[in-house]
C-alpha cells in the first residue's frame, strides 16, 4: 500500500472504559480508497462505521455517506470485519440505498462483501463481491422484481430515456477484472409483463416478455463490448413504424454496443425471424445517429417478411395491402444518419394487391443506388401480370439511378392484352423525398376494345383503342398527359384528352378527361346496347368529365346525331319508350294508341344534354317548346316528336334506369 493501511491517526481516547471510538483520515489499498472514517466499538463487540467518500473498482464507482451498523465489528490495524450488518450509502444518480452486509478487508487488499436485501425501485439486489491479495476482483449479483424505472436507472439513460410503465425483470451474473485491468462479465436478463410507452408513442409494449442472454468485456479505461443475444419473447412491442406480435415472430439475435463513457455506441447487430427477416450489420453508430452502420445481408421472404417489417413502410401507398410470395435480399451504408450507398435483389417475386387491381408475377431485378456517383446498372422484370384485371405481359426496363432521382433512356415496351405500350424518355426525382416526380413519353399501340371490354366485363365492343402520350408526368400523385388517345370503334371514333389521374391504385382513385365524340356508328353502338335501334352518327363531346372510383361525378354533356349524314334516319319503337323514360316526358305528333302498330319511325334529330353536378344531372334537348324540350324531332310518317320535361333527373335514378333496360332487340326481319 502506498500510505499504510492507516495514513491517519487516533484522535480520540475512549470515552468510557467500555467504549472506544477513532478516526481516519484515509484507509487504502490496491484499486480501492475510503476517506474521512470514523468508527466506534462497544464491549460488546458491536459497533458502527461511518465513510465519507469510497472509491471502489471499475464498474462500481464512487459512494458516498457510507453507514455502517455491524453486530460485530472488529478493526484493527491489519483488517476490517463486519458481520450482520446494516448499511446505508448513496451512488451518484441514485436515491439513497440501504441493504445488509457482510464485509472483510485486510491490508493485504483482500475485500470479501456480501450484501443483501439491497432495495433500488422497487426491486431486491444480492451482491457478493470477492477481491484477492493479487488485486483480481470477482463478483456476483442478482437483481429480482425490479420496474422499468430500475432497469432504466442500472442501464445507460440514452437507450432508456422517456419510458413510462409497469413490468418487472431480473437482472443477474458474473463479473471478474484482473490485475491487468481487463473485464470478463456474464449473465442473463429477464423482463416479464412489461408495459410501457414513450410520451410520443414511437416506442410501446404490452406484456412484454424478453430473455437475454449478456456479455460484457473488454479492457478498464478503455471502450467495452456489450453483447445482448435474445434467448426468448412473448408478447406485443411497437417501434414506430413497425408492430411486431412476438407470439407469432421467431425473433432471435445478437446486439453488440461498444461502451465508450457515457455514450453506448452499436458495433453490430444480427436479427433473424425465421424464413421471415434475416438482418446482419456492423458499424458505429451513436443513438442519435452519428457514425456509420454497414447493412450487410438484409432478406425479407414474403408474406410474414412483408407484413410484420415492409408494410407499416408503404401504409397509404398503392402497394400497403399485398399478397404474394418471393424475396429480397438488400445492402446498404449509412453515414451520419444518411443513407449513401443501397442495392436490392429482387428474386422471382409473386404478388396481388389485396383489391385485385395490380397483380404481378416472376418480378426480378437488380436495383443500385449511391449518394455521391453514378450507381451500377439497375434493371426490373417480370414475367405477367394483370392491372384491373387486363393482362400484362413480360418486359424489361433497364434503369440507371443517379443522386435522387433516375433515368431510363431507352424504349421499354409493355405487352397489354394484343397491344403494347412503349414507354420512352422515363426519368424520375425526389425519389428520397416521399413525393417523387417521373417525366415520360409513351404510345399505346392498337389493342382490341373486344378484348379490354371483355377483360373489364363490359359489354362487349368492336374497334381498337391507340394513341400518342407524350410529355406525360407523374407529380404529387397525379398522372397528367399532353396528347391524345383515340379510340376506334363503331366505325367511328372517341378522342379523349387532358386526362388525368389522382390515386391510380389507391382505394379512392379520381380521374378527369375532356371526350370528344367524332361519327359513331349509331346502329352499331344502340345494337351493343339494350336500348333499342337507330341508325344515323353521332357526334357530341364530354367536357369536364370527372370520375371518382370510375364512375362519373361531373361532366358538361352534349350528344346528337350528325346533321351531315346522309344515309336513312330511323328509330325503333324500344329507342322511343327508353328516350321518353330518360326525360320524363311524353311523345307528339302522333296519337299514342297508333304509335304501337309501328315498329320504326323516321327522325330529323336527336340530341340530348345533361350537366352532372352533385349527382344531379341538369337535362336540355334540341330545341324548346313550351317549358319542355325536345330530344327527338320527327320526320315523315308515322311523325312522332319525343318531349323532354325532367330538368333535374337523379344521376343513380337514370343509373339504374340504365341498367334495367333489357336485352338487345333481334334485327327486324327483311
Amino acid at each position: 500500500m502506498a500510505a499504510g493501511l492507516l495514513a491517519g491517526a487516533l484522535t480520540a481516547p475512549p470515552a468510557t472504559a467500555q467504549d472506544l471510538s477513532l478516526r481516519i483520515e484515509t484507509l487504502g489499498g490496491e484499486g480501492f480508497r475510503l476517506y474521512d472514517i470514523a468508527a466506534s466499538l462497544d464491549v460488546s463487540g458491536a459497533g458502527e462505521l461511518a465513510i465519507g467518500q469510497a472509491e471502489l473498482p471499475e464498474p462500481f464507482g464512487r459512494v458516498d455517506q457510507l453507514e455502517l451498523r455491524c453486530a460485530t465489528l472488529r478493526l484493527s490495524s491489519r483488517a476490517l470485519r463486519c458481520q450482520a450488518g446494516r448499511l446505508q450509502f448513496s451512488v451518484p444518480g441514485l436515491p439513497p440505498l440501504a441493504a445488509q452486509v457482510s464485509l472483510t478487508a485486510d491490508s493485504a487488499g483482500r475485500v470479501a462483501l456480501r450484501l443483501e436485501e439491497l432495495a433500488v425501485a422497487g426491486g431486491r439486489v444480492t451482491l457478493d463481491l470477492q477481491r484477492s491479495a493479487a488485486g483480481e476482483l470477482a463478483a456476483a449479483f442478482h437483481i429480482e422484481g425490479a420496474t422499468p424505472e430500475a432497469l432504466a436507472a442500472l442501464w445507460p439513460s440514452a437507450l432508456t430515456a422517456g419510458l413510462t410503465g409497469a413490468g418487472t425483470g431480473s437482472l443477474s451474473g458474473q463479473i471478474r477484472i484482473t490485475p491487468e485491468g481487463q473485464i470478463l462479465a456474464n449473465g442473463d436478463l429477464t423482463v416479464a409483463a412489461l408495459t410501457v410507452a414513450t410520451a410520443d408513442g414511437a416506442v410501446a409494449t404490452e406484456n412484454l416478455a424478453v430473455g437475454l442472454r449478456w456479455g460484457l468485456h473488454g479492457w478498464r479505461d478503455r471502450a467495452l463490448e456489450l453483447v445482448l443475444e435474445v434467448a426468448e419473447t412473448s408478447g406485443l412491442a411497437y417501434l414506430d413504424p413497425v408492430f411486431l406480435d412476438l407470439d407469432e415472430a421467431a425473433l432471435a439475435g445478437e446486439v453488440r454496443m461498444l461502451l465508450d463513457g457515457a455514450v453506448p455506441r452499436l458495433h453490430a447487430l444480427r436479427l433473424r425471424d425465421g424464413e421471415a427477416l434475416r438482418l446482419e450489420a456492423v458499424g458505429s453508430l451513436t443513438r442519435d445517429g452519428r457514425g456509420w452502420l454497414a447493412i450487410n445481408r438484409l432478406e425479407l421472404a414474403l408474406p410474414g417478411g412483408y407484413e410484420r417489417y415492409l408494410q407499416p413502410f408503404l401504409v397509404g401507398g398503392p402497394l400497403d395491402q399485398l399478397d404474394g410470395h418471393g424475396r429480397l435480399h438488400g445492402q446498404g451504408l449509412v453515414r451520419d444518419g444518411r443513407w449513401t450507398r443501397l442495392a436490392l435483389d429482387i428474386e422471382d417475386l409473386s404478388f396481388t394487391t389485396r383489391d385485385r387491381q395490380l397483380g404481378l408475377d416472376g418480378l426480378a431485378g437488380a436495383l443500385h443506388w449511391q449518394q455521391d456517383e453514378d450507381a451500377r446498372p439497375s434493371w426490373l422484370a417480370w414475367q405477367r401480370g394483370a392491372l384491373f384485371d387486363i393482362g400484362i405481359g413480360p418486359a424489361r426496363l433497364d434503369l440507371r439511378f443517379i443522386g435522387d432521382g433516375l433515368r431510363a433512356p431507352g424504349v421499354t415496351r409493355i405487352p397489354i392484352l394484343d397491344g403494347a405500350l412503349v414507354i420512352t424518355n422515363l426519368d424520375a426525382r425526389g425519389l428520397a423525398t416521399g413525393n417523387p416526380e417521373f417525366g415520360f413519353d409513351a404510345r399505346l399501340e392498337p389493342l382490341s376494345l373486344e378484348r379490354l371490354t371483355e377483360a373489364l366485363g363490359w359489354p362487349a365492343l368492336g374497334g381498337e383503342i391507340a394513341g400518342q402520350l407524350p410529355g406525360a408526368r407523374y407529380r404529387n400523385r397525379v398522372i397528367e398527359t399532353e396528347g391524345t388517345l383515340d379510340v376506334e370503334v363503331f366505325d367511328g371514333r372517341i378522342s379523349i384528352e387532358a386526362l388525368r389521374i389522382e390515386g391510380l391504385l389507391s382505394p379512392l382513385p379520381r380521374a378527369a378527361a375532356d371526350v370528344r365524340i367524332h361519327q359513331l356508328d349509331l346502329e352499331q353502338l344502340t345494337g351493343t346496347f339494350a336500348f333499342g335501334q337507330i341508325t344515323g352518327r353521332l357526334e357530341g363531346e364530354i367536357l369536364g368529365l370527372r370520375l371518382l372510383e370510375w364512375r362519373p361525378s361531373a361532366f358538361d354533356a352534349w350528344l346528337a346525331t350528325s346533321a351531315g349524314y346522309r344515309g336513312p334516319r330511323r328509330i325503333s319503337q324500344r329507342a322511343i319508350d327508353n328516350l321518353t323514360a330518360i326525360g320524363g316526358g311524353g311523345v307528339g305528333g302522333f296519337p299514342g294508341g297508333l304509335m304501337r302498330i309501328f315498329d320504326e319511325f323516321g327522325y330529323e334529330r336527336i340530341g340530348l344534354s345533361c350537366n352532372l353536378r352533385n349527382e344531379v344531372c341538369l337535362m336540355d334537348g334540341i330545341a324548346t317548346a313550351n317549358g319542355a324540350y325536345y330530344i327527338v324531332r320527327g320526320r315523315g310518317l308515322p311523325r312522332i316528336d319525343v318531349l323532354g320535361t325532367a330538368r333535374r333527373v337523379s344521376w343513380p335514378v337514370l343509373l339504374a334506369q340504365l341498367a334495367a333496360l333489357e336485352a338487345p332487340e333481334a334485327p327486324a326481319a327483311p
